[in-house]
Formats: C-alpha cells, structure tokens, sequence
C-alpha cells in the first residue's frame, strides 16, 4: 500500500470489544480531499473515526494522521479536529478554561493562551482570529475530522 501524500493510514487494523469485533483487518489510506464515510448501523463507522482521532486504540495494526500515531494525543491534536456524534461542552469546564486548553492544544503558549482566553490586551485586538482558530479547531459539520495541511 503506497502511503505517499495520504493525509490517513490505517494498515492491517482491528478493534475488538472482547469477543466482539469493531472492525476487522482494516487497510486505508485517505488522500486529500473530502471523504464521506457511509455505512448501514452497526457497520463500524463510529468505531473507525474514534481509532483514527485515538479515542479507542486499536487491537491490532496501526494507524497514522499525517505521519502521527493516535497513541500521541498532544502532537495529533495540534493538526487534528473532530466532532462526535453528539454535541455538548465538557462537564464542569468554563467557558475560559475551555478555550485555553483549545489553545494550549494547539500549540499556544501559556501565556497568550491564558491573555487569549481571558481577552486581556494586548491579545483582545485578536479575538476575530481567535474565534476563526477554535472554529478551525471544533470544526463545523457533526461526524467530521478535519485535518490542518
């Protein structure tokens, strides 16, 4: 399987939930572009984007997102965006301290993440790019992962 230029890669890769298989020997490699993912229920779908984002590790095989290992969250998540099925804020998280950590994912400094996400000047005249950076981040469309080339 040539890997050159795939932004995904999934070699040889399996989930099993105990005796219940997820996905069963799966091998993919994803250019760029747009993608849709379509299958009947129960097909694996779910279970194929939460191995690709490091939500669940996978059985067997391996799997890269340009060139990164799921198993690294800090660095994935720097060029990594995905929405779940189901939309709602983290329990117990501030509006602040979710979009510093946002920032901090993505590679922000502490310092500005923290005058970012407290508005404070001289970082408040970028507000209009921090809101295009979360949105970026979050991604707009349930079900989707983005990945920043």
């Amino acid at each position: 399987m040539s890997t050159a230029g795939n932004l995904v890669v999934l070699d040889n890769v399996s989930k099993f939930y105990g005796d219940v298989l997820g996905v069963n020997r799966v091998t993919l490699s994803i250019p760029p572009g747009i993608t849709s993912l379509v299958g009947p229920n129960g097909s694996g779908k779910t279970t194929l984007m939460n191995l690709i984002t490091g939500l669940l590790r996978p059985t067997r095989g391996h799997i890269r997102v340009l060139g990164i290992p799921p198993n690294r969250p800090e660095e994935l998540f720097r060029v990594l965006g995905y929405c779940t099925q189901f939309d709602s804020f983290p329990r117990g998280l501030t509006g602040f301290h979710f979009v510093y950590s946002s920032l901090r994912l993505y590679g922000c400094p502490h310092g500005e993440a923290e005058d970012l996400a407290h508005g404070r000047e001289p970082f408040a005249r970028h507000r209009k790019q921090l809101v295009h950076l979360i949105t970026r981040m979050l991604g707009w469309v349930a079900r989707s992962v983005c990945v920043k080339t």
